[in-house]
């Protein structure tokens, strides 16, 4: 025990020291050029920085930077320096800061001319506008980047914007513009042999027909994305492939494909250590069991995805798994126990705030006072579930109302 614990503090002390070298070395390159060379090096400290997630160091030298080149009147190095701060904005989501950095790049490669340059930033602002859930100027942004990478002839930004116009498209409603563009940015994708690219174009493909129920075309696409995920040995994206598969094959009621698939997806992201994942494989492998009624192999499964997202402190995981498991109980006849659950997933759900299932745990406290026989109670959590129903105008409010006229 105490060699590993002695070799680890070496291995930090090595990466601290060779960090330290590699700054210093900027520092010192930095001091001795002139201006070009200073607003250069403070651009590549700011990278390093952004790399290794330290986003404050990396603001301020990203700022020096574009102050240098501003100095010189670098337009080229300004409008690059405006589009780190942009992504290092974005990924703090600050989403009006980077908006801004974004344009102001825009507009300095618009002023020198620079077409790449002009349609990688109207491709950073259809991702912010996306962000923010403004659908609209984040369309006219892709088009304006599809439509320059076009002109300069960029295949493989042609089909990226394909790609995002496609997603676009799909949040939309617009699902055969959206087939129509992700089979575009595929078939760009296979002439130009990228492979990780057409992974990820038949896995938006399969996701696409999953949703729309077209199983067999949603399957025969993600075993083409699993075939080229194994040949590339991406053994996180095979895990994730083989879980969805199991989805698959679990909505078309081939149950023993499905567990297979589970199975060999928890396998995998257990060899990976990949919590959230695994604690995803048994909430599918528990949903399995339950359908098939068998109560007992489902409840270890959702109680251990219970246990790993308590670890994981992921609340709203947590929530939805008290509710499974309270399902599973009543199904079984515990109402002591699934009365338990539903209390636990609806306090939860309050404090997070989610309405629509705070109506969920509300009509299912409902079911269960009424079977147990206690009327007045069933009546008070459908009312409830009812008022929040109503106010979100949900579907299910027809239902509740049905349930209340039944008691």
């Amino acid at each position: 025990m105490s060699t590993k614990i002695s070799i680890q503090t070496i291995s930090w002390s090595i990466i601290s020291v060779i960090g330290f070298i590699f700054i210093g070395f900027f520092a010192w390159k930095t001091w001795l050029g002139g201006p070009l060379t200073q607003a250069i090096e403070y651009g590549k400290q700011g990278a390093f920085y952004h790399r290794h997630n330290d986003l404050q160091r990396a603001e301020e030298m990203y700022l020096k930077s574009l102050e240098a080149f501003q100095t010189i009147a670098d337009q080229k190095g300004m409008a690059k320096q405006y589009g780190n701060l942009g992504l290092l904005y974005a990924n703090r989501n600050d989403l009006q800061r980077a908006q801004q950095m974004y344009a102001n790049s825009l507009k300095t490669f618009q002023a020198i001319g620079n077409q790449k340059g002009m349609a990688s930033q109207y491709s950073n602002l259809g991702s912010i506008y996306v962000m923010a859930g403004a659908l609209q100027p984040a369309e006219e942004m892709f088009v304006n980047s599809l439509k320059i990478y076009q002109t300069l002839g960029s295949q493989a930004d042609v089909a990226d914007q394909y790609v995002h116009l496609g997603n676009l498209y799909h949040v939309h409603g617009d699902l055969q513009r959206t087939e129509t563009l992700y089979i575009k940015s595929l078939e760009i994708n296979q002439a130009l042999g990228r492979q990780t690219k057409m992974a990820e174009e038949y896995g938006n493909l399969g996701n696409l027909y999953y949703s729309l129920g077209d199983l067999q075309r949603a399957e025969a696409m993600s075993l083409k994305r699993l075939e080229i995920l194994q040949a590339l040995k991406d053994k996180e994206n095979i895990a994730k492939q083989y879980g969805f598969l199991g989805l698959v094959y679990a909505r078309g009621n081939d149950k023993q494909r499905a567990k297979k698939m589970y199975l060999k997806s928890l396998e995998i992201n257990q060899a990976l250590g990949h919590k959230e994942q695994i604690a995803i494989q048994y909430n599918n492998l528990g949903k399995l069991y339950l359908s098939r009624g068998n109560l007992q192999d489902a409840e270890k499964m959702f109680l251990k995805n219970l246990e790993l997202n308590q670890i994981l402190e992921r609340k709203i995981e947590m929530a939805n798994q008290y509710s499974n498991l309270g399902n599973l109980y009543y199904t079984a006849g515990d109402l002591q126990r699934a009365e338990k659950m539903f209390l636990g997933s609806l306090e939860m759900n309050q404090t997070l705030g989610r309405q629509e299932e705070i109506a969920n745990q509300y009509g299912n406290l409902g079911h269960l006072y009424r079977k147990r026989g206690d009327l007045q109670p069933a009546k008070d959590n459908y009312l409830k579930s009812l008022g929040i129903f109503s106010e979100l105008g949900n579907p299910n409010t027809r239902r509740v109302q049905q349930f209340l006229e039944q008691l």
